[in-house]
């Protein structure tokens, strides 16, 4: 398996909870990354107008890119709304 997806798989064992940002991903889904959007309702940060207002630290997972991004508390971040299947 590709040591990326190893390295995400490690980081939910050890209970880190991870987001990414796109129009949305099976692998994500089946890694058990969570959508951006779930970041206000998990309590990671307060949405308004589409930006996310990070209340508390989290790492992003860039798929396309294949990197780990820590977003910190009083960040600003744009969503990517998920597309409907």
């Amino acid at each position: 398996m590709n040591p990326f997806f190893e390295t995400i798989k490690k980081r939910i064992r050890n209970n880190e909870t991870l987001f990414y940002n796109s129009s949305g991903n099976t692998e994500a889904f089946k890694l058990g990354v969570k959508h951006l959007q779930s970041a206000e309702f998990l309590g990671f940060g307060d949405l308004h107008q589409n930006i996310l207002y990070v209340r508390h630290d989290f790492t992003l997972v860039d798929f396309e890119q294949e990197k780990l991004t820590l977003i910190l508390k009083g960040s600003k971040i744009t969503l990517t709304p998920l597309e409907e299947l």
